[in-house]
């Protein structure tokens, strides 16, 4: 099942590389997405999935964006060129490492589909959970490998010029920091947009670690601290 597509764009001229595929962050199903196709419905659990690659920034001038995107929240809007800037700046940073940069997109659609049904500020939200998700130490990761990314992505300074340099105003660059920094740590803060970007950090740590061994004990740490109902749903993808 599918929902509307954009009416303003024209198909013949479409290749193979417009449709994506991802796996469902609620039961890892496989979902393909056409490049306007803002979200679909997984055929296999049922729940409405963001398209991942989507740009929202169509949403600022298009007619059409109301019977295509639905009622798309301002902040989302206003946060999509700024996350489109700072993904490329990833990919940039990481040309070496495109594995990273996936764990970073992974990370992201995490995040992207829990703020479907949870509160919290998109604008902060998805550049901390970019740089967590390429970030974060998997068991299979060597300590040479885990201390050369944090070389090159893993300081304050770094942060705060990329943030800068996309757009981002200086009270949200702090936000944000301090948002990476404290989940990276292992805590959290009170607030809608620490809680979401937790859960999504564990949750990705779950992904990294999908097919190997080490899974069931690693969902038997993450069980009772996951904190949004929807993480708790996506939780169980991991215990089958």
């Amino acid at each position: 099942m599918t929902t509307n597509r954009c009416p303003g764009q024209d198909k013949r001229f479409w290749k193979l590389k417009d449709i994506i595929e991802v796996k469902c962050p609620y039961c890892g199903e496989e979902i393909e997405f056409w490049k306007d196709d803002p979200m679909r419905y997984c055929s296999d659990c049922g729940e409405l999935i963001n398209n991942p690659a989507i740009n929202l920034n169509c949403a600022k001038w298009c007619k059409m964006a109301a019977e295509c995107l639905g009622d798309i929240p301002e902040e989302a809007i206003k946060a999509s060129p700024i996350i489109e800037r700072l993904k490329a700046l990833l990919h940039k940073k990481l040309s070496n490492q495109p594995g990273r940069m996936q764990n970073a997109l992974d990370a992201l659609l995490l995040a992207e589909t829990m703020m479907m049904k949870e509160e919290g500020n998109p604008t902060l939200i998805k550049p901390a959970v970019l740089f967590i998700g390429a970030l974060l130490k998997s068991e299979l990761v060597s300590d040479s490998e885990q201390n050369e990314i944090v070389e090159l992505l893993g300081k304050i300074d770094i942060w705060e010029e990329m943030l800068d340099k996309v757009g981002i105003e200086g009270e949200d660059i702090k936000k944000i920091c301090e948002l990476i920094q404290t989940t990276l740590s292992g805590q959290r803060l009170e607030t809608d947009e620490s809680i979401l970007v937790w859960d999504a950090m564990h949750l990705q740590r779950l992904i990294l670690l999908e097919n190997e061994v080490q899974l069931p004990i690693a969902v038997a740490d993450v069980v009772n601290i996951i904190q949004t109902k929807s993480g708790k749903q996506m939780l169980k993808r991991f215990k089958k």
